[in-house]
């Protein structure tokens, strides 16, 4: 009810001065006796998940300063294109250009891919079964949909697309 509103802000297109207003808006409902709750929609599948194993880690600004300060050599990133999603892209772009070995495991051809010292070709989640966790912190398994390895052309109309190889 009115009494105890939700409000819900993402974190994809919004940005820190929405997420900010939102956590403002709370804190005024609270003030004025609401029970008043902020629920913060990450940005694409399993990012709670991931949060929960990166831990205390540190975050990607701390990834780059490593990078430009020579402490952070080589990096990984798995399912993950940074260059396109850092708010910062000309300080990203810079930092990944002063990497000594960028290997990147995905699915996708992305910013991050295309710059790639060595690309490893990832499993998408149609093509194995697995779990993301949700913004709750509950596990959501999800079953293979797709054997991998089989051309989409032969699942279909024959010529309709070309085999999946991988390729430089």
């Amino acid at each position: 009810g009115m009494d105890s509103p939700t409000v819900v802000v993402g974190t994809d297109v919004c940005g820190t001065a929405a997420i900010l207003a939102a956590a403002k808006a709370v804190s005024d409902l609270k003030d004025s006796g609401a029970d008043c709750v902020l629920f913060v929609i990450m940005a694409g599948a399993n990012s709670y998940g991931n949060a929960l194993q990166a831990g205390e880690g540190g975050d990607f600004r701390d990834i780059m300063d490593g990078i430009l300060a020579g402490k952070i050599k080589a990096l990984v990133a798995a399912e993950a294109d940074p260059l396109s999603g850092c708010p910062d892209a000309a300080r990203a772009g810079k930092a990944f250009s002063s990497l000594e070995t960028l290997v990147v495991l995905d699915y996708v051809n992305s910013e991050t891919a295309r710059r790639a010292d060595v690309f490893i070709p990832a499993a998408h989640c149609a093509e194995t079964s697995g779990a993301f966790i949700n913004q709750e912190g509950r596990a959501q398994a999800f079953e293979r949909a797709y054997i991998p390895g089989i051309p989409i052309g032969q699942m279909g109309e024959p010529g309709l697309h070309p085999p999946r190889v991988p390729r430089a």
